[in-house]
């Protein structure tokens, strides 16, 4: 479900901001997320918590945790939310115009930085990711010219967006080589075969799809694992041993240094991750002057393939 719906989404969203241009009013970010979040609301059952701030501030939009329930591990992304401006008939010109947006006496894109870099030296790993919102015309103009790269929403690593930021580049067209697609995250997901007994004891969702071993399978799908996040940042930075190191402005009180090693996966669940969880799972309600939210919180749950749940396959090529 959550793969179809990174697939999706992203042409709800060109379409939504290309409407909304001739409504007389430009919808900021905060809109696309809540629309992002209802969906997620609806699509994630119990595996995934979505929980609305309380306390907004600036320096993250969301805040995705990734928890494995079998063997107890743990990733979490800070994702700051932005959304493109078509300023003049020129694609390239196109602009996300508060890229620069400033807290206090400095950026948000250096605080978003800090925030997760912090998190991680404490011990829980954590990284940073722009998420970017654009119209349909757009989309199809970089198309036109040979960049289909951009879509109605992108995913973008923080640290690389922030020495952009600094630099006061905020343009499409430099931006634009560090887009991902948001199916990146999400697809492909993990996938769990099922049997016909669990139809009785439990609700599932069930499709035709892949499974980790690579067959078809009549299943459902999970939320990816915190393994997983991990190994799909090292797509989003780049990362290649074989590579010279990338030497850029620090957000760490250094003049020059390589952005942060990717964070390790957790081998513990947070004990306030936990806590959620388990509120959840009994029903409780939501304390706002215990638990101040300041972003949205999404709480994936993923769990480990079974070896025994061979579910219901096709009989092999013969």
């Amino acid at each position: 479900m959550l793969c179809h719906f990174a697939d999706r989404f992203p042409g709800v969203v060109a379409d939504f901001l290309e409407r909304s241009r001739n409504l007389g009013r430009r919808f900021r970010e905060d809109s696309v997320t809540d629309l992002m979040m209802a969906n997620l609301v609806i699509l994630g059952g119990s595996r995934v918590i979505v929980e609305f701030p309380n306390e907004p501030v600036t320096g993250a939009d969301m805040q995705w945790d990734f928890v494995n329930r079998d063997d107890h591990t743990f990733y979490r992304l800070l994702i700051q939310a932005k959304r493109l401006y078509c300023d003049g008939n020129d694609w390239r010109q196109h602009n996300y115009r508060h890229l620069r947006h400033k807290v206090g006496s400095g950026f948000q894109a250096d605080l978003l930085c800090h925030t997760a870099y912090n998190a991680s030296v404490a011990g829980t790993p954590t990284y940073p990711l722009y998420i970017f919102y654009n119209p349909q015309s757009t989309c199809q103009s970089a198309a036109g010219d040979g960049y289909d790269d951009v879509r109605g929403v992108n995913v973008a690593d923080g640290y690389d967006v922030r020495d952009l930021a600094i630099r006061r580049n905020r343009r499409l067209s430099a931006l634009l080589t560090l887009f991902h697609p948001l199916s990146l995250l999400f697809c492909p997901s993990p996938f769990f075969a099922v049997q016909f007994f669990n139809f009785v004891a439990r609700t599932v969702y069930l499709t035709m799809g892949v499974d980790a071993s690579g067959r078809m399978s009549l299943g459902f799908e999970m939320p990816p694992r915190p393994i997983d996040i991990h190994d799909r940042l090292r797509v989003i930075r780049g990362a290649d041993d074989t590579k010279m190191p990338r030497y850029r402005p620090s957000p760490f009180g250094q003049e020059a240094s390589r952005p942060p090693d990717l964070p390790p996966v957790a081998t513990s669940i947070p004990d306030d991750v936990q806590v959620r969880i388990d509120r959840v799972r009994s029903a409780a309600p939501f304390d706002e002057a215990v638990l101040p939210l300041d972003r949205w919180r999404v709480t994936f749950i993923s769990s480990n393939p079974r070896p025994s749940e061979e579910g219901l396959r096709p009989p092999p090529p013969r």
